[in-house]
């Protein structure tokens, strides 16, 4: 019997695709928040409600994910539920472009939402919450889609809106950004080797790409220099990262392979089990790897083609061979980095995908009727596994399905939120540390521009960074500085700010439950408003 054809196969999977929008509807009403999602969240708020990026608060982010974010929060309003469901979208996104890329291999059917299918039920739903990493994901595999239609004859529009897509990436996260182009670049390299274009053509889709690139460029150089703050954008986005992100002996100064044995060894002071946030690497990549297949295998697949004297394809071959190229530059960018979930996932998904693709594809090959049973127990597995995954990381219990509150609702109601509101006026200012955006967004303005303190021995924030924080703190302008710990409340703020806090006395310790796990916020008060500490 003939296939049928990719439209109506495509089409047929409609109610397919509405059953995956609508597993992520619980995704978009999640309470959890992250210590990265919090600062992400107060910095699209504070441009929503008309701050400047760099001026206001410190990032060394460009601005798209805040800018993407604030966008959407000027239309339906600030709020978790806004950010998930934001998130929620851009991963259905991911998923069909995974869809679009198993289609174009050759798959039909079920068999092409698996890899989709799989990055939402154990990629997503055990992290609902809203991150560059995810946003950059969804730009460039955007990119890469556009870079492998305009493959087929090379046509130049295509590769100019790659190019758009990979400077949107750009503007969002640096580093993925940049893999994106080299993706596309070295994808175009692949249609001279392949005889699919001639080298003047690939010089001609280059040029393409770069033209694409230069309209995000100039949209948002245009943006900020009309706001002044290009220079602040050029020192604190792109001059700090280098001189600071992986400075030698600091927090960031780890690399995969070898920072992953010390986080899940049950001598790290954060182990709490298996399903510890920092286990998810191991919890979502063991049956994300088993169930897609091995990508490496199918790496090996394409790159002989691109080795041999005599290398040439056709399409399907270019377009997994671009695919595969970006597996490898992901992969090579994961392991170069920490080995937390979050950067693991960003960089792992189109690896996997590359797996899922060519495991389905043989599987086809070997038992036609494999085609349609195999993808069924594939999903069924991944749905399984995403109920487990996201139950036990998410700490669900099921009075939680019933609570119908917002997720803006339930957060405000932690104790320490609610203790500092209570306890403050709408003209008090406060610091909160290491992470303050949850604070600032929830209840009351900052007092510094520094959404993000981390301790010294961090070798994070450099000199000049630690000497505007400490002037934030000696002004007085705090009504309270707000300290995470599990350490003693005097403990806790040496260990952070590497001094004690002349001016604040310890006032009471109130939880805020972080990852699943309440974790306590030593509350200092500025001495001169005369509040007799609470024991």
């Amino acid at each position: 019997m003939p296939k049928p054809s990719g439209r109506r196969s495509l089409l047929a999977l409609t109610p397919a695709w509405a059953l995956l929008a609508l597993l992520l509807l619980p995704c978009a009403w999640s309470a959890d928040w992250g210590a990265d999602e919090s600062t992400l969240l107060w910095e699209a708020t504070s441009l929503a409600r008309g701050g400047l990026i760099y001026q206001d608060f410190f990032t060394f982010l460009p601005p798209g994910a805040a800018g993407l974010l604030a966008a959407v929060f000027r239309v339906v309003g600030p709020g978790l539920a806004a950010a998930h469901g934001l998130a929620a979208l851009l991963a259905l996104l991911v998923a069909a472009l995974l869809a679009l890329f198993a289609h174009w291999q050759g798959l039909r059917g079920p068999a092409t939402l698996v890899p989709g299918a799989l990055y939402v039920g154990l990629v997503v739903w055990p992290n609902p919450t809203y991150a560059h990493h995810g946003v950059a994901l969804a730009f460039g595999l955007g990119a890469l889609a556009a870079g492998m239609r305009g493959l087929d004859g090379l046509a130049w529009g295509w590769w100019a809106l790659a190019g758009g897509l990979a400077g949107a990436a750009l503007m969002t996260t640096q580093t993925d950004g940049l893999l994106a182009l080299a993706v596309l670049g070295a994808g175009l390299a692949c249609a001279v080797r392949l005889r699919i274009c001639s080298a003047r053509a690939a010089a001609r889709g280059a040029l393409a790409v770069g033209a694409g690139v230069v309209l995000p460029l100039l949209v948002t150089v245009a943006w900020l220099a009309s706001a002044g703050l290009l220079g602040d954008a050029w020192r604190q986005a792109y001059l700090w990262p280098l001189a600071h992100y992986k400075r030698a002996g600091g927090f960031n100064d780890v690399k995969w392979l070898t920072d992953l044995p010390g986080l899940l060894s049950p001598a790290t002071p954060a182990w709490h089990g298996l399903l510890h946030w920092y286990a998810r690497v191991v919890v979502v990549l063991a049956p994300y790897v088993l169930v897609a297949g091995v990508p490496l295998g199918a790496i090996a697949r394409a790159l002989p083609v691109l080795v041999r004297r005599d290398a040439a394809g056709g399409l399907q071959e270019a377009r997994f061979a671009l695919l595969a190229l970006a597996a490898l530059g992901s992969l090579a960018v994961c392991l170069g980095g920490r080995a937390d979930y979050l950067h693991t996932i960003a960089y792992a998904t189109p690896a996997v995908a590359v797996g899922a693709i060519w495991a389905w594809s043989r599987l086809a090959q070997v038992d036609r009727g494999l085609e349609a049973v195999l993808p069924l127990l594939g999903l069924a597995v991944a749905g399984a596994a995403s109920l487990v995954v996201f139950g036990t990381t998410m700490r669900l219990d099921p009075g939680a399905w019933l609570d119908l509150r917002s997720p803006d609702a339930r957060v405000a109601a932690q104790p320490a939120l609610a203790y500092l509101r209570d306890h403050t006026g709408p003209a008090d200012r406060v610091i909160a540390a290491p992470w303050g955006g949850l604070f600032y967004r929830c209840v009351r303005a900052p007092a510094t521009r520094y959404t993000l303190i981390t301790p010294p021995s961090y070798l994070y924030q450099d000199g000049a960074d630690r000497r505007a924080i400490d002037a934030d703190l000696h002004s007085g302008a705090a009504t309270y500085v707000i300290v995470a710990s599990e350490l003693p409340p005097e403990q806790a703020v040496l260990a952070v700010f590497g001094h004690p806090l002349p001016g604040y006395r310890f006032e009471v310790s109130r939880p805020l439950t972080f990852h699943g796990r309440p974790l306590p916020q030593h509350f200092f008060r500025r001495v001169e408003l005369g509040i007799t500490p609470v024991r």
